[in-house]
């Protein structure tokens, strides 16, 4: 026993002189995990700049809308107008009076140059513009701007929370979407096949047929039948084809033509859905609900509810919308304000 504890004492003794002679080895730093990776809409890794002080936008279709429900658009130096978004207005001023240096493929590089952004937020469909203002010795973030997916999109708020040092605040985002959408698909998941709806989604009037890829999903995504899935993409249709569809249900995109172009249109007095009344517009809150947008699960929510009431009565869509509003833009809504959006 002694001698097996003057050995252990010789070993430490050994250890401890060898210890005094060189240093522990060095850790390597750890590498960073895939999660806390950063990734545009191209795919490019992004490295996240040190601070972000100015942000720049040159793409539309829910850029400001995403930063904003990210609380980072104080650092907002310019974007395209928003007179589109009466409601975005009035929640935040400073957007008022921001720079238009221009959007998509005419944006103004001297003028964007002049503000010093950090970042620039451009559409993932400008490439050759997205190069220049790179050439330009400006870091840019492309975005998916309307052409997202319900997936690619929560992605993207991801990433856009990355690299604008907000995470947690688009994690609460993607929790939202996954929440309520969820909530959605368990309450139309069993209408029965002879009860499913037939939804014909149009732009401007009984013509412009909106068939991309969101649009299809946003109507299928409510277990209705897309209209118009059989015939080829290309935006416009013959008023011939839209008889011969004969939907159950119409929605039209919000601009500056009314429902009126579709009620009031002779050439389709016989449509099921205008006989009936099934006519709607879809509404605009700080964004259009019909588009990709940190906003769309409300979209989707009001959808639901207009095509299947008798399913989604559970739906409060106005409590759901001024919860969204309160969590997200931090903007207590009014009834009357509410209302506005239809």
């Amino acid at each position: 026993m002694k001698k097996l504890l003057s050995l252990v004492l010789v070993l430490m003794m050994l250890l401890s002189f060898a210890a005094c002679g060189q240093e522990a080895p060095k850790q390597p730093d750890p590498q960073p995990s895939a999660e806390e990776k950063i990734y545009d809409a191209e795919g490019r890794e992004i490295e996240k700049p040190e601070k972000i002080e100015n942000i720049s936008i040159t793409c539309n279709g829910g850029a400001i809308q995403e930063v904003s429900v990210l609380h980072q658009n104080s650092k907002v130096v310019s974007q395209p107008s928003i007179k589109p978004f009466k409601m975005l207005a009035k929640m935040y001023d400073n957007l008022n009076h921001t720079t238009d240096v221009g959007s998509f493929n005419e944006v103004n590089i001297e003028g964007l140059l002049a503000l010093k952004p950090d970042i620039v937020f451009v559409g993932k469909h400008t490439p050759k513009m997205n190069e220049k203002i790179e050439e330009a010795g400006l870091l840019t973030f492309s975005l998916y701007c309307g052409k997202g997916t319900i997936e690619t999109q929560q992605d993207e708020f991801m990433n856009v929370g990355r690299v604008l040092g907000a995470e947690e605040e688009a994690k609460t985002l993607v929790n939202y979407w996954q929440e309520k959408l969820a909530m959605i698909q368990e309450l139309v998941k069993d209408i029965p096949e002879n009860e499913r709806k037939s939804v014909y989604y149009v732009g401007k009037d009984i013509t412009s047929a909106k068939n991309g890829e969101w649009d299809q999903s946003f109507i299928e995504f409510i277990n209705a039948d897309y209209a118009i899935k059989d015939i080829p993409a290309g935006g416009e249709i013959g008023v011939e084809q839209v008889l011969e569809i004969n939907p159950d249900v119409i929605i039209k995109q919000q601009n500056d033509m009314d429902l009126s172009v579709i009620t009031k249109d002779e050439r389709i007095a016989t449509l099921t859905a205008v006989r009936e009344g099934a006519v709607y517009q879809v509404p605009i809150g700080g964004f259009w609900w019909d588009r990709p947008s940190p906003e769309s699960p409300l979209g989707f929510m009001w959808l639901a509810k207009t095509v299947y009431p008798e399913y989604t009565e559970s739906i409060d869509l106005k409590k759901e919308t001024k919860y969204f509003f309160q969590e997200f833009y931090d903007y207590e809504l009014s009834d009357e304000e509410y209302e506005s959006f239809f």
